[in-house]
């Protein structure tokens, strides 16, 4: 039995949206969001209280303010606190920074790792250094060193504490945007099964597989821009590499999608042109990481590139759409593309601020694609509502197609399939009989005796009745083995297919015998129900046609139905 597409999409969005509840619970499981658990020591903060070797405040998080500060880097210090209870490290959060940490003259913890192309550097890392009691009041040290020119090397969160307390209370306060990343993947997930529903029933214009695939990319990046995967797994190389990745894979879907949403006459090459430029930057970035050496970062010029070709080609797109529709109602063209046309402005004007931050930046960037990110956010969610909204018309489309096929194909009488359903059943069958598919098939012809005494003697309701009762015997004596058509006023048609069809045959024959035997005890009037009928093979008939055994089937018919005229009394 056909699943109705209105039922098909219902159940495909409550299965993602169960997805998204799970993954906001367990997101949002005390142990991420509710009350950390008790501490055995108390948090002492170190952000304040650093100073030059000459006592110039510093402020952690704008290093390169100080006026000594170089690409070779700074020293500041801090005393540390008198009372370092047991149990306690020294631990901050570094951005772009290569450090050494003295207590007094003894280096007690270094990040200075050799450099490798898939180190992420200069985002964050998370730093534990060793303390012990015996620690209270030493002059604590730091030697800072930039691992990049152009961003902004940074300290974050410095204190005294439990390392499992930090660990929890980093994520519980990352929570949000982690269970928002999160969802947004299964939105996307849910985004490419709403196309696949749709492309089954032939209602998918918008390129939904590919704006699935831009949110899910865009996901995966905001996860790896918490840290919180970073923090818990400890793979920062490896998950900054999969960042830089999902940035790097983004724009061509955008591309595909937005062709898809206002299709000018040559969207193809629009596609084609941003295939070309995308597997461009893919291959000059592996180029540069496996033959050369380069690191994700100086790869990252190429990502931006891409994302600023991309939107132009989207630029372009939009452009040539609304031109082409000048012709017929510029208004419609703007109004149908309202959406697009703004979420395009407003991602064109986030990727060019990070472009111009990035490139002219005289104390360099933490974030070196901020603006972008939330750009394509905007733009990828605008998008989506627009692909939801023509969802929503094509599923009533689908939902009314559904009715008047049903219509189209089912006699209103007794519900079985009408002479136009049987004759698509005749050529299919015929089909498989000529190629092989199909070995042999029987088909029952059955008329209704009696049909024109009970319409003149009892009228045409009760001649309804009387064909509701022979087409309900039909069904549920051949129906099980067959398929029942109603192919006439009082004829029905039967095709029975497949293997083992004179046993299959039999069976159905013997429950029409006891469904007549039944109906004899309601009679429509003095008449009981009375139904001729007629069988024959394909396999019997000449020539082998289904054809040739339905009006083989016919003549048995008939001379069964002489055959109970005259042996019935009126």
């Amino acid at each position: 039995m056909k699943v109705p597409a209105r039922s098909r999409i219902s159940i495909a969005l409550a299965f993602f949206a169960a997805l998204v509840v799970c993954v906001a619970y367990l997101t949002a499981h005390p142990y991420l969001l509710g009350v950390p658990n008790p501490k055995t020591v108390q948090d002492l903060s170190l952000d304040e209280g650093w100073t030059t070797a000459d006592g110039t405040p510093v402020f952690l998080d704008d290093l390169r303010s100080l006026p000594d500060f170089s690409d070779g880097g700074t020293t500041i210090f801090r005393r540390l606190p008198n009372n370092i209870p047991a149990q306690a490290d020294f631990i901050f959060e570094s951005e772009n920074l290569m450090l050494h940490l003295f207590y007094d003259d003894e280096e007690v913890y270094a990040f200075d790792p050799e450099r490798s192309p898939t180190d992420n550097l200069y985002a964050t890392h998370f730093n534990y250094a060793p303390l012990t009691p015996e620690d209270a009041g030493k002059m604590a040290r730091l030697e800072l060193r930039p691992v990049y020119g152009n961003i902004a090397p940074r300290l974050l969160d410095v204190c005294i504490t439990e390392t499992s307390a930090f660990m929890q209370e980093y994520v519980r306060s990352h929570g949000f945007v982690l269970a928002e990343s999160l969802i947004t993947i299964f939105i996307g997930f849910a985004i490419i099964g709403l196309d696949i529903v749709l492309r089954e029933i032939d209602h998918s214009e918008s390129d939904l597989l590919a704006l699935g695939s831009a949110i899910i990319l865009m996901g995966i990046w905001s996860c790896m821009v918490t840290e919180v995967l970073q923090l818990i797994s400890g793979a920062g190389a490896l998950l900054g590499a999969l960042e830089y990745m999902s940035l790097l894979f983004v724009p061509y879907p955008i591309v595909c999608f937005a062709s898809s949403l206002v299709h000018p006459r040559n969207w193809r090459r629009y596609n084609l042109a941003a295939r070309v430029i995308a597997t461009g930057c893919i291959v000059l970035t592996a180029i540069l990481f496996l033959v050369f050496g380069a690191d994700m970062h100086a790869t990252l010029p190429i990502t931006h590139a891409q994302l600023l070709s991309c939107a132009a080609i989207v630029a372009i797109e939009v452009v040539a759409a609304v031109r082409e529709s000048v012709r017929t109602d510029i208004r419609a063209a703007l109004v149908s593309h309202n959406f697009a046309l703004l979420g395009f402005l407003i991602f064109m004007l986030c990727a060019v601020a990070d472009f111009v931050v990035f490139t002219f930046s005289k104390h360099g960037v933490s974030d070196s694609a901020f603006f972008a990110r939330h750009g394509l956010f905007v733009f990828s969610a605008m998008l989506a509502v627009e692909a939801a909204g023509k969802s929503v018309t094509y599923i009533d489309r689908a939902a009314y197609a559904d009715k008047i096929e049903l219509i189209a194909y089912t006699d209103a009488l007794t519900n079985m399939g009408n002479t136009t359903a049987w004759k698509i059943m005749r050529d299919e069958v015929e089909a498989a009989l000529t190629d092989g598919t199909l070995n042999d098939a029987i088909v029952c012809q059955l008329d209704v005796n009696f049909l024109k005494k009970v319409n003149d003697t009892y009228g045409h309701a009760a001649g309804d009745r009387y064909l509701k009762h022979a087409a309900n015997t039909i069904q549920r004596s051949f129906g099980i083995e067959g398929t029942c058509y109603r192919t006439g006023g009082d004829e029905f048609t039967v095709i029975i297919a497949g293997d083992d069809l004179d046993e299959r045959l039999e069976g159905c024959t013997h429950l029409f015998e006891v469904s007549l035997d039944e109906q004899s005890a309601t009679p429509v009037g003095d008449v009981t129900l009375s139904v001729a009928i007629g069988t024959a093979h394909v396999s019997e008939a000449e020539p082998h046609t289904l054809h040739a055994a339905q009006k083989l089937a016919d003549e048995r018919m008939y001379a069964n139905k002489r055959a109970m005229k005259a042996e019935r009394v009126d």
